[in-house]
This record gives C-alpha cells, structure tokens and sequence, in this order.
C-alpha cells in the first residue's frame, strides 16, 4: 500500500513540477534555479531514489514475503526502470517480473 501511495505522489510531484510549454511560471521557476541544480539533476536523482526503494521493497518480499508479493514488486521496480527510461534495467526485470509471476501461476 505504501508503493501504491509513494507512487501517486511521485506522478503528481512530476506532472506539477515538469516544465510544459504552457505553463511559463514554471518554466521561469526552473531556468532561476538551473544555475545551481538543472531539473534533469532533480528527476535523476528522484528516479534512483524511486528505484532504490522498489528495488530494496523487493529484496524485502523476496525474503519474507510470498511468490505473489515477489511478483508484484518486481512489477513495481520494473513500472520505476520504465519511468526513469532506462530500457536495458527495464528488460531485465520485466524478466524477472514474469519468471516471478509465471512460478506463483504453477501453484
């Protein structure tokens, strides 16, 4: 429940604060603090820190939870690879998604 919530929030942080042609106040907002910290450097660093923590939730559900939370959080750490356009991490754990979720199938 807490990746569901963490994982709204995030959409709702990027849409609000991603620069769009129409929205010039936001684009002023982002070129006055371009001289210290670019909004690239920003949405890097929040897609490691997305993916570290879905990556450490699965390690988790790995370890004491079942193959059904095992599956659905490899889903996740792949849902943050695809968000932060990263297409090689992507494919290998959409892999690991679907080896994960095709043994929780066979039970």
């Amino acid at each position: 429940m807490k990746v569901i919530v963490a994982a709204v929030l995030f959409i709702i942080f990027v849409i609000y604060f991603a620069p769009t042609g129409s929205n010039s106040n936001n684009q002023k907002r982002v070129a006055s603090n371009s001289s210290t910290y670019s909004a690239t450097d920003f949405m890097q660093g929040v897609n490691e820190k997305v993916i570290s923590d879905a990556k450490r939730e699965y390690q988790i559900a790995s370890s004491s939870g079942n193959p059904v939370d095992r599956c659905v959080h490899a889903g996740l750490v792949a849902a943050a690879y695809i968000q932060a356009h990263d297409q090689s991490n992507y494919q290998q754990w959409k892999m690991r998604e679907d080896s994960d979720c095709n043994y929780t199938s066979t039970r």
